[in-house]
């Protein structure tokens, strides 16, 4: 919900303010900074010490510490096999519901905004009202990533999101260069295998030992 307001706050700095798109952006990654630092006491990493997701789910699968002291590395591939499931899980979810919600009038509109404005607006549909719900939709589950993200490794740091940009316009590019432009459903499903794919390639190329792991 957090992530959804930020992003219509860029919205309507974009159709009501008239800021160009890419400061108004800018302005609200600014302001959230500060406000991030705020929600975290004034301090730049926070230790997650309540309950998340992931530890109650290693009680289901019964990932405890006396598993950790008899095998360290069965226990950590049991805590990565269950983070995958809680990601594929989500992402499965975020998937399904956005095919449908893009697939609504609604969703509809906000398509056709993206494609041509001009054909909107002389449609009698409110074209700046569109940028607004579809930057709050994408902000929202950019929100709903750093939370799961956050809640698996345990702790929040304030530039968590540092580099996301890259990471987001590569799995775009590698996805549509796989699967290709084919709809709302194949564009979204190509989202998410090349955001797979370029974490994979990057994996390997710091496994491969040919420079050293800071290389990134």
């Amino acid at each position: 919900l957090a992530g959804a307001l930020a992003g219509s706050v860029t919205g309507v700095l974009q159709t009501k303010v008239g800021i160009h798109p890419i400061l108004a952006g800018i302005l609200t990654m600014s302001g959230l900074y500060t406000i991030n630092t705020a929600v975290m006491g004034g301090k730049p990493d926070v230790t997650l010490t309540k309950t998340t997701i992931f530890n109650k789910l290693y009680d289901v699968f019964n990932i405890n510490l006396q598993a950790f002291n008899k095998d360290r590395a069965a226990f950590t591939i049991a805590k990565e096999i269950t983070v995958l499931i809680v990601a594929a899980v989500l992402a499965a979810a975020v998937l399904i519901a956005l095919i449908w919600f893009f697939r609504t009038h609604v969703g509809l509109c906000i398509r056709a905004t993206g494609n041509n404005e001009a054909m909107v607006r002389s449609s009698s549909i409110n074209a700046g009202g569109m940028k607004i719900l579809g930057l709050a939709v994408a902000n929202g589950c950019t929100a709903l990533a750093g939370g799961v993200m956050t809640q698996s490794g345990g702790f929040a740091t304030i530039s968590n999101g540092a580099g996301v940009l890259v990471v987001g316009l590569a799995s775009v590019i590698i996805g549509e260069a796989i699967i290709g432009k084919r709809g709302v459903t194949g564009g979204l499903m190509s989202v998410i295998l090349g955001s797979v794919l370029s974490q994979c390639l990057i994996r390997l190329a710091t496994s491969l030992n040919v420079f050293p792991a800071y290389y990134l």
